[in-house]
């Protein structure tokens, strides 16, 4: 209802900004748990250039705080159609101090909530391709997967790096389809 009264660029050059601001931070937060996890090596403070914490607190405040970060997100999500990983994860990791591991996983387990309530919204009108959603679905689900079991063997400093890489990769496709299909 709402993104039909927005124009779509606008939709796709906010979500961009804050991609862009979500991937500073998450370069940001890499470089300084580097730093720290390599300074906590040396001084043989740990073994292991990994290591982290959940980040999480049961206080109501708190639980408060996710609430609304994820009323904001969903809304976003919402509104542009996007499951918004890409803002999910960084809040994760860098406003809430989850651990990447646990980031990723939170937010696959979110994304499926709110994939099955964004399909069902467009379910009613059957505003799907449904050979596309078999094909990509089944691969999904495959590639999911097999990064799932991956996800283990790489330590949280990188798993951040591949984040921010991830973030700034996929930006200039959207720009430039902000550019290109959406113009005016």
């Amino acid at each position: 209802m709402f993104a039909d009264s927005v124009r779509v660029w606008v939709l796709l050059t906010g979500i961009r900004v804050l991609q862009a601001i979500s991937a500073a931070t998450t370069f940001w937060q890499w470089r300084t748990a580097r730093r720290v996890a390599r300074r906590a090596v040396d001084d043989g403070t740990i073994n292991s250039i990994d290591a982290t914490s959940h980040g999480i607190s049961l206080k109501f405040r708190s639980q408060t705080l996710y609430g609304v970060i994820g009323l904001l997100i969903g809304i976003a999500a919402g509104t542009s159609g996007l499951v918004l990983a890409f803002l999910r994860i960084p809040v994760l990791i860098n406003v809430l101090r989850m651990g990447p591991r646990y980031a990723v996983g939170t937010n696959n387990a979110i994304s499926v909530l709110a994939g099955i309530f964004g399909f069902l919204g467009h379910a009613v009108n059957m505003n799907f391709d449904v050979s596309v959603l078999a094909v990509m679905g089944i691969t999904g689900m495959i590639g999911s997967f097999i990064g799932a079991k991956q996800t283990g063997r790489v330590s949280s400093i990188t798993m951040r790096l591949v984040i921010a890489i991830l973030l700034v990769a996929s930006m200039p496709i959207i720009v430039a389809r902000i550019f290109s299909a959406y113009p005016n």
